[in-house]
């Protein structure tokens, strides 16, 4: 046997970063693409935002929302409201979170509001 364990772990780990390094280009190229076709149409970052929310449909035959025939497992729900600096979600399910009682009191419930 000509390769070594060695060879072929350094192999391996040229081949990773090569791979990695490729993904970033195509996914830089297909952004620019993205960004240049949105700007020709006047679209905003919230156009693009709410046409790659799924739809109710691809959510059900993607999973994300349990069936309703299975009893005893509740369904995902979809976020109702989002922290607007951290990013935390809260379903409307249950307590509701100390950062969105304090932006209710700060009059700023709308911004957080899905």
């Amino acid at each position: 046997m000509a390769d070594t364990i060695e060879s072929l772990e350094t192999q391996l780990i040229q081949m990773q970063e090569r791979l990695l390094t490729m993904r970033a280009e195509r996914r830089a190229s297909v952004l620019a693409k993205i960004k240049e076709l949105a700007m020709e149409e006047g679209l905003t970052g919230a156009d693009l935002a709410a046409a790659m929310r799924p739809t109710r449909a691809a959510r059900n035959t993607a999973g994300d929302v349990a069936p309703k025939t299975n009893p005893g497992r509740r369904a995902v729900v979809a976020p109702k409201f989002k922290h607007p600096e951290t990013g935390a979600t809260w379903a409307g399910r249950g307590k509701a979170p100390a950062w969105l009682k304090a932006l209710e009191e700060a009059g700023r419930l709308e911004e957080a509001r899905l």
